[in-house]
């Protein structure tokens, strides 16, 4: 299993004239959305979602990103995706103050992409 992250967003421009989404496609690659839950977490996630398929690209899974400590209806809105994104919910990554000095091994389950 190789994972190609993609920070920036799908439409991320390469250069002037490439998007991310361009390689990935030229690529082949499967998906995996990264939802930052955030307010309009939900309009992105299915924006994203929708691009991705537009793009002919399967969607191997999807994970929930907490950014911040606390967020206002933040299980409504996992729980709202869960029942809307048509891919595999691989898990939460926690929110943490140093993600280099935390273990977030155990937050997902990559068996689906086996």
């Amino acid at each position: 299993l190789t994972l190609v992250e993609g920070a920036g967003g799908w439409c991320l421009p390469l250069d002037r004239k490439y998007l991310f989404s361009e390689w990935v496609k030229q690529e082949n690659l499967p998906v995996i959305l990264v939802v930052g839950a955030k307010l309009g977490c939900l309009n992105h996630a299915l924006l994203t979602f929708a691009a991705i398929r537009h793009d002919q690209l399967p969607v191997a899974g999807w994970v929930m990103n907490r950014l911040y400590s606390s967020m206002s209806h933040y299980q409504e809105n996992l729980d709202t995706l869960r029942g809307l994104l048509p891919a595999p919910f691989l898990g939460e990554i926690p929110f943490v103050k140093n993600p280099f000095e935390a273990d977030l091994c155990g937050h997902l389950d990559i068996s689906p992409l086996l």
